[in-house]
């Protein structure tokens, strides 16, 4: 045995209770040999009755899939571990492959070598087959509890996506209840636009996701209400608004959206403290009115339909939440639509940015208000 092996051989949990004599018995049989990262130690089906030990490296073990001709990795094995042993035990074509990953030392036994040379050799493969049954049972044991482990997480995966799957339905459930609602105003000639028909329907709307979400029972920072990223989402909210609210200013003020002939004192005083100026009551309650619609959109059916459909990057989920968030506001008329679905990317994006709801409730208030304002909606 070449000098780097016998102290470390000696020390295999495989060899632990083997007697000084047994172990001089396969001392001389176990040959040293060494790889580089990439190389292969066996390939699978060929021909070999050898037993293969990992003093230092790692090793990867892999099939070929019978149905995809790709090789698939069922076992990684690392410093000390003790491998190749259906081979040795019974004669049989290699199962699997095995690659170096890393550079590596390993120990090799032949048990032909072994039952010709020596003729207590029998003793000792019988000790050598009870030690490898137990490491084998073991082996299994282990990558059973992994399996069963997998399969525990795949099953809560797939509860948590069921529950938010749920929940996204119920809330769609309650967008087209909204809708209808909104047609019942207009038959009625009610003023949709009223502040207290939208609110009516806002509690109507977030009554029942709030039911949900809380017998969910998931954490509420899962909706974005949260105090993580909190400056961030509100500087970059902050920013986006006035950036957002100058360039709907200026196109209405150049566009004449003003009524003609006043000066531009007049016209700002006009939007500052007219019926639904910024000092007046009404953007004081839009605030929450803006936060409730985030929680309900981005909140809830954007981080439930990314969970739910698996959108890692989020976009998908982010273009339906603004497509369902403009449908919604259909009873305004095509440009409101059009106008909320940008918006609602916009907003969406931020929220995928943050995963908080007050950046993205900052620029709602702040073009809401502008499109009340200017008789955008």
């Amino acid at each position: 045995m070449s000098t780097f092996l016998s102290d470390p051989v000696r020390s295999f949990e495989i060899f632990a209770n083997l007697t000084d004599y047994q172990f001089r018995i396969l001392r001389d049989l176990i040959k040293g040999r060494r790889f580089s990262a990439g190389q292969e130690l066996f390939a699978e089906g060929s021909d070999s009755d050898e037993l293969w030990l990992l003093i230092h490296g790692k090793v990867e073990i892999s099939k070929r899939n019978a149905e995809t001709q790709k090789r698939e990795t069922v076992a990684t094995f690392s410093n000390r571990c003790v491998f190749g042993e259906v081979a040795f035990l019974h004669g049989l074509p290699r199962t699997a492959s095995a690659h170096a990953t890393t550079d590596c030392a390993c120990a090799v036994l032949s048990r032909k070598a072994l039952e010709e040379q020596h003729p207590d050799a029998r003793n000792v493969l019988r000790y050598l087959t009870e030690q490898i049954g137990r490491i084998s049972a073991e082996r299994v044991r282990l990558e059973t509890e992994a399996r069963l482990e997998t399969v525990r997480m795949y099953a809560a995966s797939l509860q948590d996506r069921l529950r938010f799957g749920e929940l996204f339905v119920y809330v769609v459930l309650g967008f087209g209840f909204v809708n209808l609602v909104a047609n019942v105003v207009e038959t009625n000639a009610w003023d949709p636009n009223s502040p207290t028909i939208n609110w009516a329907v806002l509690v109507i709307l977030i009554a029942p996701v709030f039911y949900l979400v809380r017998r969910m029972g998931v954490p509420m920072r899962e909706f974005g209400i949260t105090s993580r990223n909190i400056w961030g989402s509100l500087l970059e909210g902050v920013l986006l608004a006035g950036v957002s609210v100058g360039a709907v200013w200026a196109y209405r003020y150049f566009s004449g959206g003003f009524p003609f002939g006043l000066s531009f004192n007049t016209r700002f005083m006009t939007f500052l403290g007219g019926p639904t100026g910024l000092l007046s009551y009404e953007p004081l309650t839009y605030i929450f009115h803006a936060f409730i619609q985030e929680f309900v959109c981005r909140g809830v059916v954007q981080s439930s339909l990314q969970r739910f459909l698996l959108d890692k990057r989020g976009l998908s989920s982010l273009s339906l939440t603004a497509a369902i968030f403009a449908l919604v506001h259909t009873h305004h008329g095509i440009p409101a639509v059009l106008l909320t679905f940008g918006a609602g990317v916009l907003f969406g994006l931020i929220y995928l940015r943050h995963k908080n709801l007050i950046g993205v409730t900052v620029i709602h208030w702040a073009l809401g208000l502008m499109a009340i304002c200017f008789g955008l909606m």
